[in-house]
């Protein structure tokens, strides 16, 4: 199967001073569960379990002037894959939009699907 590579030259890892996209972790699912629209009872789980083991990415807001964040590093944009290969779950948080975020994190986990060979699908509502 021939895989398109017009994702190649897209910005990855750390795209700028400000961000770093990188898949997320199940640390963060409680942020996810917190910021997300579709939180209800037993969702934290099924977040923690798609982390682990279905594709996801996140774009973390780095240290620095005007990024909110003292230390470390703060999860403000994210993207999951159902186990259908769907592109579900693209949320950036309400204080950090308008900022591209949320265009990295799709972009991301594109790259990341074409490469491992999955076709996916997306709907917007």
């Amino acid at each position: 199967m021939r895989v398109d590579s017009s994702f190649d030259g897209l910005p990855r890892g750390s795209v700028s001073s400000k961000v770093k996209i990188q898949p997320l972790t199940t640390q963060d699912a409680e942020i996810v569960d917190k910021h997300w629209g579709e939180s209800r009872e037993g969702m934290l789980q099924v977040i923690t379990e798609s982390i682990a083991k279905i594709g996801s990415f996140g774009v973390y807001a780095l240290p620095g002037e005007g990024s909110g964040v003292s230390e470390g590093h703060d999860l403000v944009s994210w993207v999951f894959t159902s186990p259908l290969s769907s592109i579900n779950a693209l949320y950036t948080r309400e204080d950090h939009r308008r900022k591209g975020y949320g265009e990295m994190a799709l972009r991301e986990i594109v790259r990341h699907n074409a490469q491992i060979g999955q076709i996916g699908r997306a709907s917007c509502r």
